[in-house]
């Protein structure tokens, strides 16, 4: 087996997870209070939202794969990743202002474009950011184990942007001028951003090795070896599926809070419960992924998940005491997924790079990147147009129909969703014996090149 690399500084990981932290606590916003911002205060159709982020995300379907091989290919004193995250960080900030402050002055269709635009500029900033950061991750180390450390961190510090973006969301909720709220909100998570780039980019330094390895081919060629790669493919229908079922209920979890258990205005403090025993049970997986191996250490959350999705089709009016046993049992084993699954993906990409000598985090990351983007996107679309055709009105008492859909949506669909996921993730093939054969293989290259793994 491959001897392990020296263990990667704590200076290095903190630098690397502050953007987490304040990209989290953007998207925490985006995912838990967009819609219901959009419809309950904006007075939008939830369909028409449902839209709009639908087609964001289809938009990422065509900038993903392009910023990834880009970014591949980048040459520059800073390396392949750094220059796109501080290009990004002022758009970010502008279009994130932006989508949470439209015009009082804008209503009907002119609203709708408004956000439209808002959400698609948006979308495709944060690509140019989110690829090239994820990549950079994958570089910091080539030992199996000590990924897991590096994206335990990032997942740490995205943990703590999610409590702060839980405070926010109880602002928000409880405004009595919710725009207001909205707009210092967003003015807040743009400056975090910003800082927390400036650090990474300042205090990260990426191997000057892989400069010029990123391939010769074009986007599409590059994206054509993600999809050859069978691990590659499987860990895609993972995070579509698991991010699918997940953020379906985070995006409902609003209307659960007030519409079903009759308790507006509590959101924050149920997502408290959960991000409390996450933080918690963190630096877990870690260890446990040591002694029983990451896919099957990863399934066992993914399981667990499933009963507690299972357990929601049978909340009603009054039951917040078993929501909150629920999301508290949600945190304990939410981490398997965010600690590891980034892991795994950094060992796949050596595959890749063992059988073309090339290094493509960006292309690989983007794939894995738009099928968590485009699960979001199905995510809210679903919910929205769900809402509209159960026959949701906002800010009224719901028919048993709206209650049905509501419940339907949090609970069948992500359980249906964990159990295709469980079912794909028991077919990959990466653990740590294999991965030091893959590592064998790269370090040999030089004098045997024409070495290769079936990906």
């Amino acid at each position: 087996m491959a001897s392990r690399t020296t263990p990667t500084p704590t200076t290095v990981l903190v630098a690397y997870a502050a953007p987490a932290l304040a990209s989290s606590f953007l998207f925490t916003a985006v995912s838990l209070y967009l819609l219901k911002f959009s419809t309950d205060v904006l007075l939008l159709a939830p369909a028409t939202v449902g839209l709009i982020f639908g087609f964001g995300r289809f938009w990422d379907a065509v900038t993903d794969p392009l910023v990834g091989q880009l970014s591949d290919r980048t040459r520059s004193a800073l390396g392949r990743r750094r220059p796109w995250l501080l290009a990004s960080a002022l758009p970010i900030a502008a279009t994130y202002v932006a989508i949470w402050s439209p015009p009082t002055s804008l209503e009907g269709s002119g609203l709708g474009l408004w956000m439209g635009a808002s959400i698609l500029l948006f979308y495709t900033a944060i690509t140019c950011f989110s690829v090239p950061y994820h990549a950079l991750g994958a570089e910091l180390s080539t030992d199996h184990h000590d990924r897991s450390r590096i994206f335990g961190a990032k997942a740490f510090a995205e943990h703590i942007g999610i409590v702060l973006g839980a405070v926010a969301l109880l602002v928000m909720e409880n405004a009595e001028a919710p725009r207001t709220a909205a707009t210092a909100v967003s003015g807040i998570g743009a400056l975090l951003l910003g800082a927390g780039i400036v650090w990474s980019t300042a205090a990260l330094r990426e191997p000057a090795h892989h400069q010029g390895r990123g391939g010769s081919r074009g986007a599409h060629h590059a994206f054509g070896d993600v999809l050859r790669n069978r691990n590659a493919r499987l860990l895609v229908a993972v995070f579509f599926l698991e991010m699918l079922g997940y953020q379906t209920f985070v995006t409902l979890l609003p209307y659960v809070t007030q519409y079903v258990l009759g308790t507006p205005g509590a959101t924050a403090y149920y997502l408290f419960g959960a991000i409390a025993t996450t933080l918690l049970t963190l630096p877990l997986w870690v260890p446990l992924s040591r002694r029983h191996g990451k896919v099957r250490v990863w399934r066992a959350s993914l399981a667990l998940k499933t009963l507690v999705f299972a357990g929601i089709a049978f909340a009603g009016a009054g039951d917040w005491l078993w929501i909150a046993v629920l999301t508290c049992l949600f945190g304990l084993v939410t981490g398997g997924g965010a600690v590891l699954g980034p892991s795994l993906k950094a060992d796949v990409v050596d595959s890749d790079e063992a059988r073309t000598g090339e290094r493509k985090e960006g292309t690989f990351f983007a794939a894995w990147g738009l099928a968590v983007k485009l699960s979001i996107a199905f995510a809210i679309a679903i919910s929205g147009f769900g809402l509209s055709a159960t026959g949701f009105v906002p800010n009224v008492e719901q028919g048993a129909d709206a209650l049905l859909g509501i419940r339907a949506m949090v609970s069948v669909l992500p359980v249906v969703c964990h159990v295709l996921a469980l079912w794909l993730l028991g077919r990959l093939h990466m653990d740590e014996r294999v991965h030091a054969r893959i590592r064998e293989q790269i370090d040999s290259r030089s004098s045997a090149p024409s070495a290769r793994v079936a990906a």
